[in-house]
């Protein structure tokens, strides 16, 4: 008899099947890993929008321009509009909000004004916005008349 010291097929097939298997869970590994940092990237994104658009917005609130008359009361509004002529708008069809016209923020999935009067002369608005992990309903009270 003859002592073979060689690499026999069953020997082969079982490193491939080996070799294959650990190569696909580590391809499998790789995908939820790049899935989940460009989820954490879009997270960020919709956390610098939402910033983007409060300071703005607060920027306006806080001064003594007011609010315009011509805004619908108790109405789920994509707009609002002061009494200097700013105006905040929400585009659903691209998802962006404006400012005057220059884009402030992106990728937002909803935004949406109310403008309550609770007394006479007493106004509150209330913001919807939602993105990317973000949902807040924010409630401000302008200074301005």
């Amino acid at each position: 008899m003859k002592n073979d010291k060689g690499i026999t097929t069953a020997s082969v097939v079982v490193y491939v099947i080996v070799v294959t298997i650990v190569l696909s869970t580590l391809a499998v590994a790789s995908t939820y890993l790049h899935k989940q940092i460009v989820k954490e990237e879009f997270k960020e994104n919709s956390a610098k929008n939402f910033t983007s658009f409060i300071s703005y917005f607060v920027e306006n609130i806080q001064g003594e321009v007011g609010i315009a008359e011509d805004n619908p009361k108790n109405a789920q509004l994509t707009q609002i509009k002061f009494k200097d002529g700013t105006i905040y708008k929400y585009s659903p069809e691209n998802e962006n909000i404006y400012k005057n016209n220059v884009k402030i923020a992106e990728n937002v999935k909803k935004l949406s004004f109310i403008i309550n009067e609770n007394n006479p002369g007493q106004i509150s608005i209330i913001v919807n916005f939602q993105a990317a992990g973000i949902n807040k309903i924010i409630t401000f009270y302008p200074r301005g008349k």
